[in-house]
């Protein structure tokens, strides 16, 4: 066929929506094979392989396209992304820096290293990392979401509820910062805000398991 990568990227999230995972892998594929920069579809086909239980050919076939391309730093942010979502921590923190190094000027690098350490909870080394991402990236949420994620890993809870919902005023849709605010009401004893939070967070990403845990609150 004649589809371009955006084309193929657009077929691969429509399987994915559809939970025709094998379909969606292979768009996403195809469309990486036109574009090995293209993140929406390097990020889709890892997730399509999960839904497949196929983590580990993932794997191979992302450090296959680094070992082919070794200054793509689009491969070598999802290699970080699979290395974190599988545990390996230091080898996530060690593929998102040399991602940095290859692109200082991309902000998804920064932002994967960012949800490293907001996972780790290291409110010390996540701080710098999100105030770097939110002045240099202004025209993106992530570094709002992650200088809120670094005050409530500092038990400034009230601080960051303010946070997100500063960063929802501008972005309702947000899901994560959702279930943020969710949290940070709950720490402050506000449970109808946490609730309705919650709530909003499953509405916008019914897939998330955090939010459907937390509204337990």
């Amino acid at each position: 066929e004649n589809a371009d990568s955006a084309a193929w990227t657009a077929r691969g999230a429509s399987a994915l929506r559809a939970e025709a995972y094998a379909m969606a892998a292979h768009s996403y594929r195809r469309a990486v094979a036109l574009d090995s920069r293209n993140a929406e579809a390097l990020r889709g086909a890892l997730q399509a392989a999960a839904r497949q239980g196929q983590t580990e050919a993932a794997r191979q076939w992302l450090e296959s396209l680094s070992r082919q391309q070794p200054s793509n730093a689009a491969v070598r942010v999802e290699l970080s992304y699979l290395a974190a979502a599988t545990g390996r921590t230091e080898d996530a923190l060690a593929h998102a820096n040399a991602a940095l190094g290859l692109a200082p000027d991309d902000p998804r690098p920064l932002e994967q290293l960012a949800s490293i350490l907001a996972d780790a909870g290291n409110a010390e080394r996540l701080a710098p990392i999100a105030d770097d991402l939110a002045l240099r990236f202004r025209d993106r949420a992530d570094g709002r979401y992650y200088q809120a994620v670094a005050l409530m890993l500092s038990a400034r809870a009230s601080e960051a509820a303010d946070a997100a919902r500063r960063l929802l005023s501008a972005a309702p849709n947000h899901a994560k910062a959702q279930n943020l605010l969710g949290a940070a009401c709950a720490t402050t004893g506000d449970l109808a805000c946490a609730r309705a939070a919650f709530s909003r967070a499953i509405e916008i990403d019914p897939r998330d398991p955090s939010p459907h845990v937390n509204l337990g609150v």
